[in-house]
């Protein structure tokens, strides 16, 4: 698994402009459910720096900073990234239903998923 092509997957899919997109890679994984809570709020997605382009054309932020690798390695490197905040477009947010909710947690449906 590349997991640096798939956290960019990940960032365009949630919070990139184009919902045609974003609805490919949510199928190309196939995704029916997007479950949100507290620690995914808060917690950032990381895609690496040479991604930023494509981010950027994307209608995504890109705050750059360094994360480890591997967060299970004490040993593994640090590379530069880009720290997308978890969140899901509103064009995208029309595509999906509210299936739960509970304080913070939230489970959406894919229509049509």
């Amino acid at each position: 698994m590349d997991y640096d092509k798939r956290s960019l997957d990940i960032a365009i899919a949630l919070a990139g402009n184009d919902t045609e997109e974003s609805l490919r890679i949510l199928k190309k994984y196939n995704v029916v459910y997007i479950y949100i809570d507290s620690f995914t709020k808060r917690d950032p997605i990381w895609v690496p720096y040479k991604y930023s382009s494509i981010l950027r054309e994307k209608g995504i932020e890109c705050r750059v900073g360094y994360v480890t690798y591997d967060p299970a390695d004490p040993k593994s490197v640090k590379i530069k990234a880009c720290r997308v905040e978890f969140k899901i477009n509103p064009k995208l947010k029309r595509m999906l239903k509210l299936v739960y909710s509970n304080g913070e947690t939230k489970i959406y449906k894919l229509i049509n998923g």
